[in-house]
This record gives C-alpha cells, sequence and structure tokens, in this order.
C-alpha cells in the first residue's frame, strides 16, 4: 500500500501537480487507505464515489463522496437531496508538492460537473482537529455555517467526547 515513510520527497519534486491522475477506486480500497492514514481513520456510511490520486502509478491518496447528513441539501435555499453530494474525506501524501489538494479537488470536481446532474457540494472542515477550511477558501467554497459542539458524554471509559463536534459547513456551485 502507499504512503509509506520509505517514499522521498525528492521523488516528487521534479513532477508538477499536473503529473497528478485522479480515477475511481473500489470502496474497499479506499476505505483502506482512510483507515489507516486519516486522522479519523473512518470513511463515513453513505460513501457512493471513491477516488484514488496517483502519481505515475503509485496510489497517493483518495478523495470520497457521499450522502451526507439527512438534510444537507438544506444549506442551499430550494435544493433537493438529489441535488448535492458531501465531499466526505480527502487524503493525500505529504510526500505530494504544496496545492495539490486544490489540484485533486479542481480533477473531480470538473469530472462532476460533466457527468452529473448535481448542482452543488457540501463538505465540512473540522475545527476541533484544527481545520479551518483553508483548502475550501482556496478552492472558492463558500462558507455556508458554523455548527457548535454537543455536550460531553462518557461511553463508560472515562473519556469524555461530543457526539458533534464544531464543523464549519461549505458550499461549493457547481
Amino acid at each position: 500500500m502507499p504512503l509509506t515513510a520509505s517514499m522521498t520527497t525528492v521523488k516528487f519534486l521534479d513532477q508538477g501537480l499536473k503529473s497528478l491522475r485522479v480515477q475511481p477506486i473500489p470502496f474497499l480500497m479506499a476505505k483502506q487507505l482512510i483507515e489507516c492514514h486519516y486522522y479519523s481513520h473512518s470513511i463515513p456510511g453513505g460513501t457512493m464515489l471513491t477516488f484514488g490520486v496517483f502519481l505515475n502509478s503509485q496510489l497517493l491518496g483518495a478523495i470520497t463522496f457521499g450522502v451526507g447528513p439527512f438534510d444537507v441539501y438544506s444549506l442551499v435555499e430550494g435544493a433537493r437531496s438529489d441535488d448535492c453530494l458531501t465531499l466526505t474525506r480527502l487524503l493525500l501524501s505529504d510526500e505530494l508538492l504544496g496545492n495539490s489538494e486544490s489540484r485533486v479537488i479542481g480533477i473531480v470536481l470538473r469530472a462532476l460537473k460533466q457527468h452529473t446532474n448535481l448542482k452543488f457540494i457540501v463538505t465540512y472542515a473540522d475545527t476541533s482537529s484544527g481545520h479551518t477550511g483553508i483548502i475550501y477558501r482556496a478552492t472558492n467554497w463558500t462558507f455556508a455555517r458554523m455548527s457548535s459542539s454537543t455536550p460531553l458524554y462518557d461511553l463508560g471509559d472515562g473519556k469524555p467526547k461530543h457526539s458533534v463536534v464544531s464543523v464549519m459547513s461549505w458550499v461549493l456551485t457547481l
């Protein structure tokens, strides 16, 4: 599997962002990659589209889309549930050059615009993990709202948890 510590940044420096390829991959391949390397070690239920990010023949990341929360479409006035998907995970190897996130998001969103009837995409930035949506700002998403954390609870392990963390919602019209 890719994303190993043995990869060297030097290997990728001479290859520009245009060398990145994004193509559909099997759900289980994306799930394994995300569960191993993504900070939450999980892939949400309702995942519908999974794409791999390749440099040459090496899989160096994944981007996934799913149905999202049941009322996610309500972020856009007059929208219906089948008008949108949620970008649920974006995982790229640290070995890739800066701006790789923007390039990958652009590739996938152009394909979704061309090959689907989707009207918009929603995504979230998990502020409790230090994410501020900088990638979404850089790729022209619109800030929609900030949700607040739910009260803490204990599952019996003595570690307080939130059922919902504080997140920033972002919308991009296709």
